[in-house]
């Protein structure tokens, strides 16, 4: 009867434990920048700009300067929306990526699922719901870096189609003076097609393409862009050096999309 219950006993410990890692796997996290871990249920309070930890009967509350990460489960849908996008259906993921960006607002999907979301109005060519959309999901970021490339790139793109210089100018100034590297690599090169646009390819060497080629060679992932543009701008000048850096990206970076319409003469 005693070697019974033991087994009984031992049978109700690993479904306990079996219980407690499926909860902790399934349970929001958040790390101080302490290098302290809580889990539990997490939601952000914009008020007060505080993360609240709930686990049990237990209440915690974070402020926002002393939270280095959060991460929550992927919201459901999230991935059939974003395979809508793909395929070029966006309007078929907006809902679903809107009440996303709505429920995990500084919770980290808020910025992927705004990612896509820009992207899908961008389909539609409803840029002023791009701009709006970046702004709310960006309100709350004070540290440049933690914006992602691609969803300020859409925010970029947006200013750029409906004409709102002055105010996308300002803000890759900003992104050039506090971003990191590759934001600002990015930035220089979204100067450049600012200065593409207003007829001035001088000016946009100088201050986008070859600036981003010079200092920020070890940016790879941009250098395949600059050069391509760089080539373009040479060539509004009639300079023959246009040649030159189109020779340098197709040797390169021949890989890339812009090696190949180089290549067809785009």
């Amino acid at each position: 009867m005693t070697k019974r219950f033991k087994r009984y006993g031992r049978c109700l410990l690993v479904i306990a434990t079996l219980s407690l890692v499926a909860e902790m796997a399934h349970a929001d996290k958040l790390v101080t920048t302490g290098g302290q871990t809580f889990v539990g249920k997490l939601r952000w309070l914009g008020s007060r700009k505080t993360y609240q930890l709930t686990k049990g009967q237990q209440v915690l509350t974070f402020a926002k300067d002393k939270v280095r990460s959060v991460s929550v489960d992927k919201p459901a849908g999230y991935d059939k929306a974003v395979a809508a996008v793909r395929a070029g259906n966006g309007k078929a993921g907006i809902p679903t990526l809107e009440k996303i960006v709505k429920q995990c607002v500084m919770l980290d999907w808020d910025r992927k699922a705004g990612v896509w979301l820009c992207r899908a109005y961008s389909q539609g060519k409803n840029y002023s719901k791009v701009i709006s959309s970046y702004k709310k999901i960006t309100r709350g970021i004070e540290d440049q870096r933690r914006v992602p490339s691609e969803l300020r790139s859409a925010y970029w793109e947006a200013l750029r189609a409906t004409n709102r210089l002055p105010e996308l100018e300002r803000d890759m100034a900003k992104v050039i003076k506090t971003g990191d590297r590759p934001s600002a690599a990015k930035a220089l090169i979204a100067r450049g097609d600012v200065s593409m646009d207003k007829g001035d390819p001088k000016k946009a060497l100088v201050d986008g393409y070859l600036r981003t080629i010079l200092m920020f060679r070890d940016i790879q992932k941009v250098q395949a862009e600059a050069l391509y543009k760089a080539g373009k701008a040479f060539d509004k000048l009639q300079d023959p050096r246009g040649e030159m850096f189109r020779k340098d990206l197709m040797e390169r970076y021949s890989q890339t999309k812009y090696a190949v319409l180089a290549k067809e003469g785009k």
